[in-house]
């Protein structure tokens, strides 16, 4: 215990050297910030309502967001289900990809303007990871430039994003697809079976960059969100953050909109007779079926603009990793503070860790 407090010591006391070497950078102009919320269903098991969960996963989907003082970037990958046949869990590759990414992310070796260096980065890395892998995802990126507002995409396949502003729709990403449900995707493939599988590379993705105003809705998806909810179902929903400043009720309304179109997403795709974005995709096939039943999931950002920063620590935490990841993502995202990977040992961005009694340090809007 004495070992711990001292250590605590020593670590306040390199805040204030470290809050006096950032303030001049921070302080005194605007940082644009992401107001966020990641919700998600996993058809496979049992539906999570919008928290964080291990290594955030939903089914084959996972998720990431990273968090520095020059960026958020934040990504969803699903990893493809066809790998199921051959005996190869499909979570493997979106899991191991996403987690790629977002340490590459945290590393700061990045430009905001550069999320295609990031996937070609993170794509490598699992490539050559000691440990075999097979499989294959698609994915979308986004990385905001606190700076100046300016929003930069990368996506490839049929994960996705919408960008909407004044209740329309300022920009959408575009689909990419070989042929009906097999859309374009990195792999990791058996040696000799290239013929025998998709594969495509990162230079096929798709960029673009957008310049963001404060109250901006971005909403990022996996294609169980954009499969089953049309254009004007996602606005819908997402309609009662349109004019909301950031406080606690933007927190409890972004949560609230994150869960209702997971919700809503799961629902069309169980209803027979809703005629779906992929129903109206697999008609143009000579196909009649309804909606797409998969693993989704959602990340919405709501962007601001802060005028400064201090810094503060945090109490200890007494709850299990879960509760205390879960508070620390609150902060981060609904609060638009930023966690400083400080112990980083200890405390990822967003990831589970092994230790339930850490010192928090973020950055707390003043």
């Amino acid at each position: 215990m004495n070992r711990l407090v001292v250590r605590t010591r020593g670590l306040l006391r390199n805040l204030v050297n470290l809050e006096s070497s950032l303030q001049p950078s921070i302080r005194g102009r605007p940082y644009f910030a992401f107001v966020t919320s990641v919700s998600g269903f996993d058809n496979k098991h049992t539906y999570y309502k919008t928290q964080i969960r291990p290594r955030w996963t939903y089914g084959d989907d996972a998720c990431f967001v990273s968090i520095t003082e020059a960026s958020c970037v934040l990504g969803v990958a699903d990893g493809v289900g066809g790998w199921r046949s051959y005996g190869v869990d499909p979570s493997n590759f979106s899991k191991k990809f996403m987690s790629a990414c977002e340490r590459l992310a945290r590393s700061g070796r990045f430009q905001p303007d550069e999320p295609m260096l990031l996937v070609t980065e993170g794509y490598h890395e699992v490539l050559e990871a000691k440990t075999p892998l097979l499989g294959s995802a698609t994915f979308c990126i986004i990385s905001l430039c606190r700076s100046d507002g300016r929003l930069y995409t990368v996506c490839l396949g049929d994960s996705g994003y919408l960008i909407i502003r004044r209740g329309g729709i300022l920009q959408r990403s575009a689909h990419q697809k070989h042929a009906l449900n097999t859309p374009f995707q990195l792999a990791c493939l058996p040696p000799n079976e290239h013929g025998h599988f998709h594969r495509d590379g990162p230079e096929q993705a798709i960029q673009s960059s957008v310049k963001l105003e404060p109250g901006d809705i971005v909403v990022v998806g996996t294609d169980g969100l954009f499969d089953n909810l049309t254009d004007s179902m996602i606005l819908q929903e997402v309609q009662p953050l349109e004019g909301v400043k950031c406080t606690s009720e933007s927190d409890d309304l972004l949560d609230l909109c994150a869960t209702r179109l997971v919700n809503c997403a799961r629902h069309a795709a169980e209803n027979p007779n809703f005629v779906s974005p992929f129903a109206n995709e697999a008609r143009q096939y000579g196909l009649n079926i309804a909606g797409m039943l998969c693993s989704i999931t959602l990340i919405i950002p709501f962007s601001s603009l802060c005028q400064s920063y201090r810094l503060y620590s945090s109490s200890y935490f007494s709850q299990s990793c879960h509760c205390c990841l879960h508070l620390l993502d609150r902060h981060a995202c609904y609060c638009s503070y930023h966690p400083l990977i400080i112990l980083s040992s200890l405390l990822g961005s967003f990831s589970v860790v092994p230790c339930c009694q850490q010192l928090a340090l973020v950055v707390k809007q003043h």
